[in-house]
């Protein structure tokens, strides 16, 4: 669903910025920020289930810290975790 926004909101801010009138402005500032929240609320999502997946997959912490797969999901979690903070700062919260 996020996915898909994207061209749709990409459109939008071009109309809007080749109208340059304050309420089509207005518009698109809204809809970027609603877009904002939506892949924050989305990528949150992901993060919850695949949590709960990587839990049922491993059993535990001692498997998640001697096997491959465990050291895998333990370095997609040090790249995500610090991706999460940049939508805070774009969006406010």
């Amino acid at each position: 669903m996020w996915l898909g926004g994207l061209i749709p909101l990409a459109m939008l801010l071009s109309w809007a910025k080749s109208t340059r009138e304050p309420s089509t402005l207005l518009i698109a500032q809204e809809s970027t920020a609603r877009f904002s929240r939506l892949g924050f609320v989305s990528v949150v999502t992901l993060l919850v289930t695949g949590l709960f997946n990587a839990w049922y997959l491993v059993g535990g912490i001692p498997p998640l810290l001697g096997t491959d797969y465990g050291y895998l999901l333990l370095a997609k979690l040090g790249i995500l975790i610090p991706l999460m903070d940049w939508p805070l700062e774009t969006v406010g919260v």
